[in-house]
């Protein structure tokens, strides 16, 4: 079975490498398309050869843009692409950009969507990712969810596809990474991460949140996102709190051994705060609210926003769970097994 896998940013390389793995190993052949929404070599590049991704058969350099221009150009690119190699399915995973261009590429071209991380929910189209992911599980033949939870959601939507609890495969490439992992590792500092619009594109809500990391009883590792760095940037050097370290993006295994020495985590990013979750490391998320629900009900998450006395009360008495993260609940580590075998039911 050939199935064409489209991935554009660095989490979406992150959760395909297991996926790609199994399907080559159950004997499918898997075409890779990269998008280039991510094309800065420590987000993308780099990230792609550490997982052990084929080298792309396409790559449709969509670069920078809003989200019309992105989303139109990988549109037309997996359409064209896919009339060509003619697929059983195209595959794309989450809630970016490239997950709707290829959903919509998919459908133009007339070939079946498998959607990746399917029935995740915010409840709030204030999100552009929210809209993202509704309109592609609403495209898509096959809804693959990471939780019960998040199958229970895509159901009471009444999709015209089959759902399927399948479970995380970020999980799986934590796995893979945590198994070669040294023990314990030696404190290290805060770790934070933020990229997301509602953080970096308003200057005030920005301002707030520094106050806030300014605020941390500790050094605060900060790898800069491109789009974090042009904020800071606007905002001047003076604006980076003295206990705040900056730094380049890391690649997934460095920033996993920073999570795992941190007392706690700042981040405003989905995958970052589940790992942190598997991994039994507190977290602080910079979002108003957030879809990883479970993290939080279990007790190792609070949402701060960009509050400076919350995120100061809650970095000075991280969030800990009362019982260990519960990761069967997230596939256990098997979840790119159930994604191959459910396409293989679906389209084999």
């Amino acid at each position: 079975m050939r199935i064409l896998t489209v991935v554009g940013t660095r989490p979406q390389i992150v959760k395909a490498a297991p996926v790609s793995r199994a399907l080559r190993a159950a004997g499918h052949e898997e075409i890779l398309l990269f998008t280039g929404q991510h094309y800065d070599r420590g987000l993308a590049g780099a990230v792609a050869e550490d997982a052990g991704l084929p080298v792309p058969a396409r790559t449709l350099g969509v670069g920078s843009g809003s989200h019309a221009f992105q989303v139109g150009g990988i549109a037309r690119g997996v359409a064209g692409f896919a009339a060509e190699c003619r697929p059983a399915a195209v595959l794309a995973a989450g809630d970016t950009n490239s997950a709707l261009g290829a959903a919509l590429g998919a459908r133009a071209a007339g070939i079946p969507l498998v959607h990746g991380e399917a029935g995740v929910r915010l409840g709030s189209f204030d999100l552009p990712e929210e809209a993202n992911r509704v309109v592609a599980d609403h495209l898509a033949d096959l809804l693959l969810c990471p939780t019960e939870r998040a199958a229970a959601a895509a159901r009471a939507e009444r999709p015209r596809g089959t759902v399927v609890a399948a479970g995380d495969p970020l999980l799986d490439a934590l796995l893979a990474r945590e198994d070669g992992a040294p023990g314990d590792p030696s404190p290290g500092p805060f770790l934070c991460t933020f990229h997301r619009a509602e953080n970096t594109d308003d200057p005030a809500r920005l301002r707030r949140l520094l106050e806030g990391l300014a605020g941390v009883p500790g050094t605060v590792l900060l790898p800069l996102h491109p789009r974090t760095a042009t904020a800071l940037d606007r905002e001047g050097t003076g604006s980076v709190p003295l206990n705040v370290r900056l730094g380049p993006p890391l690649e997934p295994r460095l920033l996993v051994e920073a999570l795992r020495a941190a007392p706690a985590v700042l981040t405003d990013s989905g995958g970052v705060q589940r790992e942190a979750y598997w991994l039994g490391v507190p977290c602080i998320v910079l979002r108003d609210s957030c879809e990883w629900r479970e993290t939080v009900e279990e007790g190792w998450a609070v949402c701060a926003g960009a509050d400076p006395a919350r995120i100061r009360a809650a970095a000075a008495n991280p969030p800990r769970g009362s019982r260990p993260p519960d990761r069967e609940a997230f596939g256990g580590g098997g979840a790119a097994a159930r994604w191959v075998r459910a396409v293989e039911e679906r389209f084999g």
